[in-house]
C-alpha cells in the first residue's frame, strides 16, 4: 500500500502527443483534471509493481562445525571475546 502524499511538486513531462490526448479525453470523461488521471496512474502502477516483487529465499546453510564449542553466536559478547582473542 503507497503511505498517503502530501505536497505536491510540479514537474514538466514528455508524453507522446497521442498518449496526452487519451490522457486528455479520459480526464473530460470522467469529469476529472489531467493532473489527477496522471497522478491516478502513477500511483497503480506504482502499487501494480510493488505487488510484482517476489520474495527471495535465501538458502540455509546444512554446514556444522564451525562454532567454537562453548560459545553462544547469540551472545555478542561472546563472540567479541572469541575474536578478540
Amino acid at each position: 500500500m503507497i503511505a498517503a502524499y502530501g505536497a505536491c511538486m510540479r514537474v514538466t513531462l514528455d508524453l507522446d502527443d497521442r498518449l496526452f490526448a487519451r490522457v486528455k479525453l479520459l480526464a473530460a470523461e470522467s469529469d476529472q483534471t489531467v493532473d489527477s488521471v496522471v497522478e491516478e496512474a502513477l500511483k497503480s502502477l506504482l502499487v501494480e509493481r510493488s505487488q510484482l516483487r517476489r520474495r527471495v529465499q535465501l538458502p540455509q546453510s546444512i554446514e556444522t562445525g564451525w562454532v567454537r564449542s562453548g560459545v553462544d553466536i547469540n551472545d555478542s559478547s561472546a563472540v567479541r571475546e572469541l575474536l578478540d582473542s
